[in-house]
């Protein structure tokens, strides 16, 4: 079955962060044990879905799905969607371990509904980011992000990229 999985823990040294189980940014795409996984390739990316995902869990808060993306064969984000309703829940828990993100908030649209707040924290430690959404690509799902930094930077720089007057579909 499921080979690992997944919890925010502090590392051992200093502040450092990871999301404990989950491949770490730059692992080869062949140590994925991919059984449940669906993956498709896309202009060089190659995503990685397990959906459902049972007993995945983040701080107590149970996953829905696991999203791994591979450039070139090299991991570059992981991320662990859970059910919106818990996102308070789970970004409490996080601050308790972590101490406090980097709060930020960004303007999204869905479908022809109006404009709505993005609440994003951002925690940094040892080339690494963490990211907390509040909502991922859909306004029932939150959304736990591990990344290096350069990744984040790029990630950055996509989303606004897709920004119309300041506001991004989700």
């Amino acid at each position: 079955m499921i080979a690992w999985l997944a919890a925010v823990a502090l590392a051992s040294q200093g502040v450092g962060m990871l999301m404990s189980d989950l491949p770490a940014p730059g692992t080869q795409r062949e140590s994925l044990a991919a059984e449940g996984f669906t993956c498709e390739s896309r202009g060089g990316r190659e995503t990685c879905r397990l959906q459902p995902a049972p007993g995945l869990a983040v701080d107590g808060v149970p996953a829905l799905l696991a999203v791994l993306v591979y450039e070139a064969g090299r991991l570059t984000r992981a991320t662990l969607v859970v059910d919106e309703l818990r996102f308070s829940e789970l970004e409490n828990a996080i601050a308790q371990r972590l101490g406090p993100g980097e709060d930020h908030v960004e303007l999204l649209r869905a479908g022809m509904g109006g404009l709505f707040p993005n609440h994003v924290t951002v925690w940094r430690s040892d080339g690494e980011v963490l990211l907390l959404e509040q909502y991922f690509e859909r306004v029932t799902r939150s959304a736990i992000t591990r990344m290096d930094e350069p990744e984040f930077d790029r990630f950055l720089a996509e989303r606004e990229a897709q920004r119309v007057r300041g506001v991004r579909d989700l």
